[in-house]
């Protein structure tokens, strides 16, 4: 399990566990960022084998071909390339965008070309891309201020951790006695009733949509979340990648 160090714990119950998938020889665990929907750079598992060894050093030589331009985006930038070299859907028209990308407009579409390169797929021979609400860690700020029921890592939080929890953290009580340890969640934040949550998903599923339609397409997870299925499919899968790959931004051949 690898974190970024911004990470916040905020439920005890749920198990890094229910984020790794039955299917055998899953060994890389990806996820998509809510608000852009790019694929996290900062949260992922990955099982110890030869085969995320390899995985690593070729993310690792991607600093080799980085980019001389404004935004591309460092680590998240070239996991893109390198997650989409890896399951062999890689478009040369994506390599373009990222080579141009001067704002985070540009960087939208880079990663809308990516997706539309991996045709929307997200289960792959060694590789799960878990999507867009349905990560082990989620960005503080869709929605802000609330922790769901779905919620396991809160990511992105910079501040002092007495924003979730009603007193700091003692490790020493933890290591004392670990079985009657529990979080001092702030009670305020949680949101208990699913149906509100569905609404505060559904509010920033489309927001996102709005203020990232080159990167997300569309808004697809408002109408079944928190039990989404693993891969689009039918009209939604269709309206979905003839959104991200408009041939005004992409190669029309992809």
């Amino acid at each position: 399990m690898v974190l970024d160090g911004d990470n916040v714990l905020v439920n005890s119950s749920k198990k890094i566990e229910d984020y790794i998938p039955s299917v055998p020889d899953i060994y890389v665990v990806h996820s998509e960022r809510f608000y852009n929907g790019e694929i996290s750079a900062g949260n992922y598992l990955i099982y110890n084998c030869q085969w995320s060894y390899i995985y690593l050093l070729n993310w690792i030589n991607m600093y080799t071909i980085l980019p001389s331009v404004p935004y591309h985006n460092n680590d998240n930038g070239a996991l893109h390339i390198h997650f989409a070299l890896s399951v062999g859907k890689m478009h040369p028209a994506c390599f373009d965008l990222w080579y141009g990308s001067l704002n985070e407009t540009w960087y939208d579409r880079y990663v809308g070309c990516i997706k539309c390169a991996i045709a929307g797929q997200r289960r792959f021979a060694h590789i799960w891309l878990l999507r867009r609400g349905h990560s082990f860690a989620r960005d503080y700020r869709e929605p802000e201020n609330t922790i769901l029921e779905t919620d396991f890592l809160i990511h992105g939080f910079k501040n002092d951790s007495s924003y979730y929890y009603r007193w700091q953290i003692r490790t020493s009580v933890c290591r004392r006695n670990i079985a009657a340890w529990s979080i001092p969640i702030r009670s305020e934040m949680v949101v208990t009733n699913r149906s509100i949550a569905q609404a505060l998903i559904r509010y920033y599923d489309v927001a996102a949509q709005k203020n990232h339609p080159e990167s997300i397409g569309i808004a697809d997870v408002f109408d079944c979340w928190p039990f989404c299925q693993v891969e689009l499919t039918g009209h939604k899968e269709q309206a979905y990648l003839k959104t991200l790959c408009k041939s005004d931004h992409h190669s029309p051949d992809i």
